[in-house]
């Protein structure tokens, strides 16, 4: 039981004052509306909220020159505005607060069903609200099916096992000559909100006294508590290291472009997502599927589990899927589903062997991207080396080559599909798959000349951009054959290292393209070591010390942390 003592130094209201300063607190009064406000409740506690926006302001507010102040400076175009189109504003801010709330209390009604027989807390995203939605989509159709996506019980968020959320930061730098990536400090938080975000981080720069001046880069996915235009991470950031870059990672721009698909094809991928769990869910049937992938002979016995979590199973799932399609068509047929008649229909298999051909071509690209030690200027390479592959595969498609997706054609070999159809559908596809990644990547499009000098310094590349003095400087590295030779053997980023004392200004302006992350690989591998660590038979252990030893690869200096203990003569 919490307790709390005050310590009071001046005299407390009387029960008599307090009920006469409750009596002057000002009420709502309807007529307000015509300032743009009504009220968050009927309560006492009731506080404005203004009809546009939905901003809730405090109690203080409550007064025609306030409420008049904030309609001229925050929507000074409604000014104007008659009184009906505020209460239009006010019945559909109405209507959100309460499909909101709703929402809410289904999510608490799935949290309450899940937690009391004590089952994993991802039941609701991956077992629960899907099978609502195919449910109700058949019983009262999709548009009552849709609404069941407002319920917020997605576990995809980046908390540990007793539901904290954790700020891992990784940090770059150079030392001694060479690059270093190194796990800087992990650290729990109630709410992630930009400013505890921010409060913590500079927290931790101040107290080991680094200097913010040197941030030259900053690395994160695109969450808002990141990238909030006027309050985001990011910007606290910027406002104390006016060096510091943000970098949208990489990897998520690359799983955000590849993510939309044309109704056809995402119809293909659910209908066999389902098929597979149709099997895979029930222990029975998939024993009775692996009896009949014996008895036909299969190479394969299983078809593989898929999971939106690891959404990079996609591709392999598919190509087994195709794979054992006879299998899973006669499977389906016994089981009199209706999923059965899909594994017989030609076209919808040739779109399967497509997505399984492009998500495993996908998973491949997605996998060049992970690693260590990667610059803006490596990933950027493979990116442009994708965009050009869709224009490539689309060119070959319209002299109806189908080579570049081996199951596909093997498929067409064997089929009697029309191969004018599907070239019109994949080449769309393939079209829209290509400016869905230029506009994600409009960097890519064109590398400017202060940037390919620093790839190759030899090249005979004009510098226009660059003062005099850089120029001559970069003419006398140029010519410089004993550098020359030193850039073919050693690395990028560790060239221009190897220059810094004697070309102090180029290797600087190097630096600061080729130093910041370009993902958050290494934060996704520390999640997982996180979980790892701390699982469910250790849910109350601290976990930034020992996450620090397993991540970082400095070693600790055990001489002089022996040497620190006190010693416990015995008695």
């Amino acid at each position: 039981m919490e307790r709390l003592l005050i310590s009071a130094d001046k005299k407390l209201p009387s029960e008599t004052e307090s009920k006469a300063k409750k009596a002057k607190t000002r009420k709502y009064d309807d007529k307000y509306l015509e300032y743009g406000f009504t009220q968050t409740s009927d309560r006492g506690d009731s506080r404005p909220q203004c009809v546009i926006r939905g901003e809730v302001s405090a109690k203080e507010s409550l007064k025609p020159s306030k409420m008049l102040r904030h309609l001229t400076t925050k929507h000074e175009s409604l000014q104007s505005k008659p009184l009906e189109f505020f209460q239009r504003k006010l019945q559909e801010l109405r209507g959100q607060k309460s499909i909101l709330q709703k929402a809410a209390t289904a999510s608490f009604i799935i949290s309450h069903w899940i937690a009391k027989p004590g089952k994993p807390h991802n039941l609701g995203e991956t077992f629960f609200l899907p099978c609502a939605k195919e449910t109700v989509s058949v019983m009262c159709g999709q548009s009552a099916a849709d609404q069941l996506a407002l319920i917020p019980v997605s576990n995809v968020t980046s908390t540990d096992i007793a539901g904290e959320a954790q700020l891992l930061v990784y940090v770059r730098f150079v030392d001694e000559g060479e690059i270093k990536e190194d796990f800087l400090f992990c650290h729990p938080h109630e709410r992630a909100t930009s400013e505890q975000l921010f409060t913590t981080l500079d927290s931790f720069v101040r107290e080991h006294e680094i200097e913010w001046k040197k941030c030259v880069g900053i690395c994160s996915d695109g969450v808002r508590a990141m990238t909030g235009k006027h309050s985001g991470l990011v910007t606290k950031v910027q406002a104390v290291a006016p060096f510091a870059v943000w970098t949208h990672c990489m990897i998520h721009k690359q799983a955000l472009a590849a993510k939309k698909m044309p109704p056809d094809m995402k119809q293909v991928m659910d209908e066999a997502i389902r098929a597979v769990n149709k099997i895979k869910t029930s222990a029975t049937s998939t024993r009775l599927f692996k009896v009949l992938c014996q008895e036909m002979g299969a190479k394969h016995q299983q078809l593989l589990f898929h999971s939106e979590v690891r959404w990079l199973s996609r591709g392999k799932v598919l190509s087994r899927l195709h794979e054992l399609r006879e299998e899973v068509r006669i499977f389906l047929l016994e089981k009199n589903s209706p999923l059965s008649p899909r594994f017989s229909d030609e076209k919808w298999l040739a779109l399967l062997a497509y997505l399984a051909n492009i998500f495993s071509r996908l998973n491949d690209l997605n996998t060049g991207l992970q690693g260590k030690n990667t610059s803006l200027f490596t990933l950027s390479d493979k990116i442009e080396g994708w965009i050009r592959k869709l224009s490539l595969w689309r060119t070959r498609l319209n002299n109806d080559n189908f080579d570049a997706f081996p199951l596909l054609d093997d498929f067409l070999n064997e089929s009697t599909v029309p191969k004018a159809s599907l070239r019109q559908v994949i080449g769309d596809r393939l079209s829209e798959m290509e400016m869905q990644f230029r506009e994600y990547f409009p960097e890519n499009q064109a590398m400017s000349a202060t940037e390919e000098w620093i790839r190759n310094p030899f090249t005979e590349t004009s510098q226009t951009g660059m003062p005099i003095e850089l120029e001559e400087s970069l003419i006398d590295m140029a010519t410089d054959t004993g550098l020359k030779q030193r850039f073919v053997e050693k690395p990028l980023v560790d060239f221009w290292i190897s220059v810094h004392a004697e070309y102090r200004e180029l290797s600087d302006m190097a630096l600061k393209k080729l130093l910041p992350f370009a993902s958050t690989y290494l934060c996704e591998t520390g999640f997982s070591a996180l979980v790892y660590i701390k699982n469910k038979y250790r849910a109350r252990l601290v976990v930034e010390d020992s996450l620090h030893l397993f991540l970082s690869p400095i070693q600790p200096r055990l001489e002089r942390l022996a040497s620190s203990v006190q010693s416990q003569p015995s008695h």
